[in-house]
């Protein structure tokens, strides 16, 4: 029993990994059983967004969109999850499958690569790197997203979906919380994000 309680705990504790940067998807999808749920307020137009990503059996995740009333499913799979400093993680995906929301429907493709951060601080920090495409109209070419640790618990963020350059910083007191300012669009942000693994 008390193995279990270990186990469950440090499965908790884990740090938890999104297939989402910002807005843009990463070709590294949750565990089994692991969820993200966080709100991104957009000063550009004073709207909130909200999102929810579950990992599923075998690679897939699902997720959750709301904005401006309107709600949003979005299914991704990992062929391959990233190997740090060896091989790249690929990943197929959906965007709001019912084309419910204004970005539209987007079936796209992206490749992250990860780098471990060598340093006295870093506690498994890792440089994350993700190039992709998709379909129009959320997608009019190839995107980018980089994710770069620079102390522990702080990150510089910067991603390009072929339109707009939205960049930021996050803070994450514990494995589980994220808070994000960001600069999309030469408005500001904030975001607040919960992680949770079971």
């Amino acid at each position: 029993m008390r193995l279990a309680l270990s186990l469950a705990l440090l499965l908790i504790l884990a740090p938890l990994r999104a297939d989402r940067l910002l807005r843009l998807p990463l070709a590294n999808s949750l565990y089994e059983g692991q969820w993200v749920v966080e709100d991104l307020y957009s000063t550009r137009n004073h709207s909130h967004t909200g999102f929810l990503q579950v990992g599923l059996p075998s690679f897939f995740e699902a997720g959750v969109l709301a904005e401006k009333g309107r709600v949003g499913a979005n299914l991704q799979y990992s062929f391959v999850q990233p190997f740090p400093e060896y091989s790249p993680g690929l990943a197929v995906g959906v965007l709001d499958i019912a084309n419910e929301t204004d970005a539209g429907r987007a079936v796209w493709v992206a490749v992250t690569w990860q780098y471990n951060v060598y340093a006295d601080w870093a506690d498994r920090e890792r440089i994350s790197f993700t190039l992709g495409g998709g379909t129009a109209p959320r997608f009019k070419g190839a995107f980018l997203a980089l994710d770069v640790p620079v102390y522990t618990g702080w990150s510089l963020l910067m991603e390009h979906d072929s339109r707009t350059l939205t960049v930021g910083a996050e803070y994450s007191p514990s494995k589980n919380i994220r808070a994000r300012a960001l600069i999309e669009d030469g408005r500001a942000g904030y975001s607040l994000g919960f992680r949770f693994g079971f």
